[in-house]
């Protein structure tokens, strides 16, 4: 994996509760646990997207609820994100699952740079596979609102043990309370 690179970064431009800042003051921030522990979130503006899925008719509209975070608080999100992936992709390839799990992973085309898979690809491979192995069983599992129903203890848990810690440290649990215990505004009344 790629390390996280400032310069690369793309910055934020969309209206929120924060100024926009500049690549230093979001490498003074990201950089430093201590402010990333003492941060203080902003909370997340809400909206509803709402789309028609390709269906046979009759089928109600679907609506899918967006919140995003304020510039800094972005920027700390993805400093971590980064951390945590590194950490994450290090522990599927160490128990030989670094080929099979695929949600939630930038998982590159081959010579295609930062390009990554798409389920078109992921498609093709699992067809590829069964093609070559013959008669086996395939499990896929989409779980509704999976990150909204999750144990906050349990993914406490297993975000110290992601990291190699007993207990997260003071800005790993900031992040941590940011994501578990968040507010929203709603867009459109704001």
């Amino acid at each position: 994996m790629k390390p996280w690179d400032i310069e690369n970064l793309k910055l934020k431009h969309y209206p929120h509760f924060d100024a926009e800042l500049s690549k230093k003051k979001i490498a003074a921030l990201v950089e430093n646990p201590e402010r990333v522990s003492t941060h203080p979130f902003h909370p997340f503006l809400y909206f509803e997207e709402k789309y028609k899925p390709f269906r046979p008719s009759g089928k109600p509209i679907k609506i899918r609820p967006i919140r995003y975070a304020c510039r800094a608080d972005s920027y700390i999100y993805s400093r971590y994100r980064h951390i945590l992936a590194t950490a994450y992709e290090k522990l599927l390839k160490s128990n030989g699952l670094d080929k099979s799990v695929l949600a939630y992973r930038h998982i590159p085309l081959k010579d295609s740079g930062a390009k990554g898979k798409s389920n078109i690809e992921f498609a093709k491979d699992v067809f590829d596979k069964i093609n070559e192995v013959g008669n086996c069983v395939v499990v896929t599992a989409d779980i509704s609102s999976y990150f909204d129903s999750i144990d906050h203890a349990a993914l406490k848990s297993m975000w110290g043990r992601l990291i190699g810690k007993a207990h997260l440290p003071s800005n790993h649990f900031a992040l941590f309370k940011s994501l578990t215990s968040y507010t929203d505004v709603d867009y459109k009344e704001l």
